[in-house]
């Protein structure tokens, strides 16, 4: 099974990441950093905006997930910026370390010139950061 993320623009500034772990990478993972790793982490989803690959500004940010999660839509501020995501597993505030990466995608300045639906799960995931 595969532990690559994929990476989907849904419409201008409106991302989609889904991945899926195997129990091979969750053991290999308590097998090199310790089973208190995996307790003592939360998951997380690392939003990389301009890779290293390219040139001038690097930045990220991090979405806290519960562990159920499989994938996620967000909103990103930025025009043309390429996004790529990593989940993994973050201990306190900025170690992060990654158990697989996603596809690049590049947020082209466009305009949106009809409303669109968000995806029902939207809603879900806004209720879960109000009660955080």
């Amino acid at each position: 099974m595969s532990n690559r993320n994929r990476l989907k623009i849904l419409m201008p500034h409106i991302l989609y990441a889904k991945w899926k772990l195997d129990e091979e990478k969750i053991k290999e993972y308590i097998q090199k950093f310790g089973y208190w790793a995996w307790e003592c982490s939360k998951p997380a989803l690392k939003i990389i905006i301009n890779d290293k690959s390219i040139l001038g500004e690097q930045d990220f940010s991090f979405i806290l997930l519960s562990e159920e999660d499989q994938d996620c839509v967000f909103f990103v501020p930025h025009d043309n910026k390429l996004y790529r995501v990593e989940h993994g597993r973050l201990l306190g505030n900025d170690l992060f370390i990654p158990l697989s990466s996603s596809n690049s995608e590049m947020m082209i300045k466009g305009e949106c010139d009809k409303i669109l639906r968000l995806p029902d799960m939207f809603l879900k995931l806004m209720d879960a950061k109000k009660n955080q």
